[in-house]
């Protein structure tokens, strides 16, 4: 939370210690005392970037310099392979065959880092090779990067799948890889298939027929440094955090037995899987 400098694996101190107090009693003063000591002059957003460890004051939220770059996912043949065969790279792919993985919701995925809640352990920026060895987990990442990435506002992810449910859950972490090994997790998406056009009307997935999904994974404000790689995770279930989905077209609570589900992750010209990044330039 704002203010302690302990947050998952990292640990921000001094940088990160911040007296809210102070910010709340100048807040409530000019609202309900017109006192205003020079608050209304100043910047109305601060953030604290992770990575170079400072507060940042901004004149909006996203910063209006923020530029959206694309990260196309691509296959390595393995993408769940620990040694990261999945790429991603700035580049479109061509021909990227499907990678596949069948979620079993009898077996799910253990939650592991990320914005939980509810006292679970691991909370936050936590390193997520303990799962990477999962055959229901397809894991990307990118080339060394060569310079420091800067990437402040909301996370998206354009995901192009095939099932053979006609509902199920998709979820995606971004994580660093950083220079030293370690696969942090940064932040967190999740989709459940019936909502991908609609919240108030759900639709059923035809098996086997390409989906476009668009996975909201929060808003960041980090800078991969030198050195690291941009890396994505992405499975079908996160437990406890989220009850596993039995891949049924049911209202929750009154689905029959759960089944399997073998689902795809396509990245081809016609299905274009991306990881959208809202860039700031240096």
């Amino acid at each position: 939370s704002i203010g302690q400098s302990k947050y998952g694996d990292w640990d921000f101190a001094p940088a990160a210690e911040l007296n809210t107090c102070d910010y709340e009693q100048r807040f409530i003063d000019l609202w309900m005392k017109d006192i205003d000591d020079g608050i209304t002059e100043e910047p109305p957003v601060m953030v604290f970037l992770m990575g170079e460890n400072r507060w940042v004051s901004l004149p909006d939220w996203p910063p209006p310099e923020a530029q959206i770059q694309e990260w196309y996912l691509q296959s390595g043949g393995n993408a769940n392979s620990v040694g990261g065969d999945g790429r991603l790279s700035l580049e479109s792919p061509g021909s990227s065959p499907a990678d596949t993985y069948t979620y079993d919701p009898d077996d799910p995925v253990p939650t592991l880092g990320g914005p939980i809640y509810w006292g679970l352990p691991a909370v936050g920026p936590v390193d997520q090779h303990p799962i990477l060895a999962r055959p229901d987990v397809l894991y990307y990442r990118s080339e060394i990067l060569t310079e420091p990435l800067a990437v402040m506002g909301e996370i998206n992810l354009d995901l192009w799948i095939t099932s053979n449910a006609s509902d199920t859950d998709f979820i995606a972490k971004l994580c660093v890889v950083e220079p030293a090994g370690r696969i942090t997790c940064l932040t967190i998406g999740s989709l459940r298939c019936r909502y991908r056009e609609s919240w108030s009307e759900p639709k059923a997935l035809t098996p086997g027929e390409p989906a476009l999904l668009r996975l909201q994974m929060g808003n960041l404000a980090y800078v991969f440094p030198r050195g690291s790689r941009v890396a994505l995770i992405i499975t079908s279930s996160s437990f406890p955090r989220i009850l596993p989905h039995p891949n049924i077209m049911a209202p929750t609570w009154q689905e029959k037995s759960p089944q399997t589900a073998h689902q795809e992750v396509l990245h081809t010209r016609e299905h274009l899987s991306r990881l959208l990044l809202p860039v700031v330039p240096d």
